[in-house]
């Protein structure tokens, strides 16, 4: 029985010894790989940009008379009107916004006629033509540009063209 123990010690050791041996037989033990830690990649979201406020667009009320010509411009459109920076009859605007022309007239049948340089209304529009005290014209500005606009039948040419700046 110790010839038994002492062959199966023998096999036992024997089958240790030949798995710490490589395949070439050379006796030394094979290398084993080196493990390499890869990143996780982070995953940040992109930052999210901010949207460009839309303008509304505003409405401008011109008043007009037989005797001053253009006289005085209001905002419309906010809470309150508001009267608008006028100066040399030049009235700044954007792309979008309206002109009301209101006949302002003393006289309650004066006839007061809006003409546009550039023809935006064409020559004979009739709509243009405030035929008495309170009526009114309008005409939104679509595309940038100045544009000059004048009382067809004012009598004192100096100060009857209105200019319109329309900005994009």
């Amino acid at each position: 029985m110790v010839k038994i123990k002492l062959v199966l010690l023998i096999l036992f050791v024997s089958l240790f010894i030949s798995g710490c041996v490589d395949e070439t037989g050379n006796g030394t033990p094979a290398s084993t790989p080196d493990v390499t830690e890869t990143e996780t990649p982070v995953i940040t979201a992109a930052p999210t940009p901010e949207p460009t406020p839309v303008r509304e667009p505003v409405s401008f009320k011109s008043e007009v008379d037989n005797y001053y010509g253009f006289i005085k411009v209001t905002k419309i459109g906010t809470a309150e009107r508001e009267l608008y920076d006028y100066k040399n009859r030049t009235l700044t605007i954007y792309a979008g916004d309206k002109v009301i022309w209101f006949n302002y007239a003393e006289d309650p049948e004066e006839k007061l006629t809006l003409v546009s340089e550039e023809e935006l209304w064409g020559k004979d529009n009739i709509s243009a033509i405030m035929t008495a005290r309170y009526k009114e014209f309008s005409y939104t500005f679509t595309k940038p540009g100045v544009y000059g606009v004048y009382i067809k039948e004012y009598p004192h040419p100096r100060i009857q063209r209105q200019k319109i700046i329309v900005n994009p």
